[in-house]
């Protein structure tokens, strides 16, 4: 993950800093169903863009809210309803060949991301290398967690409290009641 301030400067050398930050975010995904996230704000949320690096026939997500399932595929021309993706989301996406999830945009400051009794599908939108399944049980009340393995059934396991949730990765929390997750960048 590459940051940087994004700043202007005119004629006369004065210059203005954003007090957000950019970002260039890359993970590499294997052929096959894989379950990511995108932890940057995209400026153009559309399917197309925000894949464009990848070689994918398919993407899918689930709607906690409605509980539905949305999904895109590239050579059809109706979306099944999935037409935008963001930081908040975690998303299933069939990739063709091997490749890079490559997004750039902003990096958030903090990402509120709303669970619902049950099953959620959800992004970890932040670069904190040291916030485990144990820290996300304790912020949500979450009484499972689940995460991408290629080697187990459905490609999903039961997360341990120790294991430490990634940036660009997808995860399945199920809590109890509905409650609002805040989550830092770091």
């Amino acid at each position: 993950m590459n940051l940087c301030a994004i700043c202007a400067i005119n004629m006369t050398n004065d210059s203005t800093c954003a007090d957000n930050r950019a970002g260039k975010f890359t993970h590499s995904l294997s052929t096959g169903p894989n379950l990511v996230s995108v932890p940057l704000i995209q400026f153009d949320e559309s399917v197309e863009t925000v894949l464009q690096s990848v070689q994918y026939d398919r993407a899918w997500s689930y709607n906690s809210a409605s509980q539905e399932w949305k999904w895109f595929m590239k050579d059809k021309i109706y979306s099944g309803g999935l037409s935008g993706l963001n930081e908040m989301m975690g998303l299933w996406v069939n990739v063709t060949e091997d490749w890079n999830l490559t997004v750039a945009g902003t990096v958030p400051a903090q990402t509120t991301i709303h669970l619902y009794e049950e099953w959620n599908l959800v992004s970890f939108p932040s670069f904190n290398s040291s916030y485990t399944v144990y820290d996300l049980k304790v912020d949500t009340g979450a009484v499972r967690v689940e995460g991408y393995d290629p080697t187990f059934p459905y490609q999903l396991r039961m997360l341990g409290d120790g294991e430490v949730l990634q940036a660009g990765l997808g995860y399945w929390v199920s809590v109890e009641a509905d409650v609002v997750w805040a989550v830092d960048i770091d």
